[in-house]
């Protein structure tokens, strides 16, 4: 059975979508305050080895371009698009510009 308390979160969560941050991450704010003295320390010594994964921004896959090989009679699969609600539109499409902006798409 469905715990209501969860479908209503998940019904939340679904309706706010939020814009995304680009943004660099704060590495000291992101450690859980549960963990013992010792543990913090060592996840923020690793969380700062790999800080370039936390600077805000998307990257490049490294290493040689990938491509495709199609068997030659291949036919692109055709399906409907996912349709957007009305509420989400504007998001959606600030986000498409965002990723085109940052070279992505």
């Amino acid at each position: 059975m469905y715990n209501l308390e969860s479908v209503e979160a998940d019904f939340d969560r679904q309706a706010n979508i939020l814009p995304a941050a680009y943004k660099k991450a704060d590495l000291p704010c992101c450690i859980p305050r549960h963990l013992v003295t010792e543990e913090q320390e060592d996840l923020l010594g690793l969380l700062e080895k790999l800080k370039e994964f936390f600077e805000g921004r998307l990257g490049l896959m490294p290493g040689e371009p990938h491509s495709l090989k199609l068997k030659p009679n291949a036919e692109p699969a055709h399906a409907s698009p996912f349709p957007v609600p009305q509420k989400h539109l504007k998001l959606m499409k600030d986000e498409l510009n965002c990723l085109i902006d940052l070279g992505v798409l």
